[in-house]
Parts: C-alpha cells; structure tokens; sequence
C-alpha cells in the first residue's frame, strides 16, 4: 500500500469515527417513533424524536459506545475511496505513459508535454468509471455479506 493510500485510509477512518455517532442519532430520529398520545378516532398518534430525545434514548440504552453502533462495517467501507482513488491515480499514470510511449499524443491528436491537462472529459470519465467499477467490485461481497448476516 503507498504511503497516499495509507494517508487516505486514516483520514477516512478519522472522518468515520468523528461523524458517526451523528449518523447513529441521525438512524434513531428515522427509525424509532415517540407515542404522543390518543387522537380522538382512537388512534395512537406517533411522532419523530428530536436529535437530542434520540441521542437520551441512545445514551440510557446502551451508554457513550451507543454512539459508535456499526463502526466496524462502517470502517471496512472506508477502504471504497481509497481503492477507488488508487486505481484512478494509477489508471491516469499508466494512460499518460502509454501516450507518451506513443509519441506524445493529447487526446485529441495534438503533441506536446503531457500532464493531467492533456487529458480530455472522456478519458477522465471513463478512467473514473473504470476506477469506481474496481472499488465496487472489490467492497460488493463484503456489503453483501453484512446485509445478508445482519439484514439491515
């Protein structure tokens, strides 16, 4: 692993760890309901918790570690970025070494000192796709693998 890719990984595992316990809060508010009282056909009337009634809810249940609930999975998933921005990284440099190897030809026919700047829209969308396609591939059965053993 390069030392980029090692950088990205632990940055991506800081941003995971400092955000979730907002998204845990932000799952509460969305999947559990307080009951608010009788409506008068009857019917028990349900409304969403605020931020701070589902972070209390949070907290009573099951203490401060509540908040880092799926770390584990959420941690795993951080290598998606990093795989996918090593492949495009080396995706750009391998193509820029084959034009250069081929006279130095842009990708519209021009020679000249190739960089970044040389590649057009559709190299960079293309090179994107394929780099996605790569990290997708390579994270699919783990996410699949979580939904199937935890049904989430």
């Amino acid at each position: 692993m390069s030392v980029k890719a090692l950088h990205r990984l632990i940055l991506g595992s800081i941003t995971t760890l400092t955000t979730n316990p907002i998204w845990t809060v932000q799952t509460a508010q969305a999947t559990r309901a307080v009951v608010s009282g009788t409506a008068a056909d009857g019917k028990v009337k349900k409304i969403k918790p605020s931020a701070i009634q589902a972070a209390k809810a949070i907290y009573k249940q099951d203490g401060v570690p509540g908040f880092w609930r799926g770390i584990g999975p959420a941690l795993i998933l951080v290598m998606n970025p990093v795989i996918q921005y090593t492949t495009y990284e080396r995706l750009v440099g391998m193509l820029l070494a084959y034009r250069t190897a081929k006279g130095g030809l842009t990708a519209t026919g021009k020679s000249g000192v190739l960089g970044r700047s040389s590649l057009s829209d559709w190299d960079l969308f293309f090179l994107g796709a394929a780099s996605k396609l790569v990290a997708t591939g390579g994270t699919y059965p783990y996410v699949s693998f979580i939904v199937l053993v935890f049904r989430i």
